[in-house]
């Protein structure tokens, strides 16, 4: 196969495939170049195992962008699964081989409402760490979840982390109900991953944290 018959789908299939390749950590070196089979050691290969192997099976593929320089031709897809969304860039030679592959957490775009959610996420953080919540901001259903045996619990697991040492969104999805934020939440020793959903009015329906690993 040369590049220049290589369909769209067939290259979203070839990309498809280097991932469940990369989250195994085992490469089907026939599909790489020399160049890359060569230089892609297996410490490499578990390296890039231990970053995608953990995030399971892929929601969506979306093509981001599509460039060609002489022979080769990158690829950039958007890649969600159920807790981050990851950028595959894979870039093929004129013989269709592999001949680079990265993975990068995708950059979630700046929306109205970010600044309030994260404070507010911060905030719910540090109210769960105390086991001390403000009600008035949780909707009825989630205030009658969070009893005292269920805050006192989380208090106990998130305290001794201490102060975060930083927030990044990973995801923010809307809908007509409200818009669910997930976050990665960096400490001195841990890193935690808080879901923070927020009803049409504002009000936390939802919350959750849990180790990435």
């Amino acid at each position: 196969m040369v590049l220049a018959s290589m369909s769209l789908a067939a290259a979203l299939a070839l990309a498809r495939s280097m991932l469940s390749q990369a989250q195994s950590g085992q490469f089907d070196r026939s599909e790489l170049s020399s160049t890359m089979s060569t230089e892609l050691t297996q410490a490499q290969a578990a390296q890039m195992a231990g970053r995608v192997g953990s995030l399971g099976k892929p929601l969506s593929f979306t093509l981001e962008g599509k460039q060609t320089k002489g022979a080769f031709t990158k690829y950039t897809y958007r890649v969600a699964f159920a807790e981050a969304t990851v950028d595959e860039q894979i870039v093929l030679d004129g013989s269709a081989k592999v001949a680079g592959l990265w993975f990068t957490p995708s950059p979630v775009v700046a929306a109205t409402g970010d600044a309030s959610a994260l404070a507010l996420a911060k905030t719910l953080l540090r109210q769960a760490q105390a086991g001390k919540l403000d009600r008035t901001l949780l909707t009825a259903g989630l205030n009658s979840q969070f009893d005292t045996a269920t805050v006192k619990e989380m208090a106990g697991q998130l305290a001794p982390l201490g102060t975060p040492s930083s927030f990044s969104l990973q995801t923010r999805q809307v809908k007509s109900d409200g818009t669910t934020y997930l976050y990665r939440v960096i400490f001195t020793s841990d890193a935690y991953l808080e879901e923070l959903v927020l009803d049409k009015h504002g009000k936390v329906e939802g919350l959750w944290f849990k180790p990435t690993q």
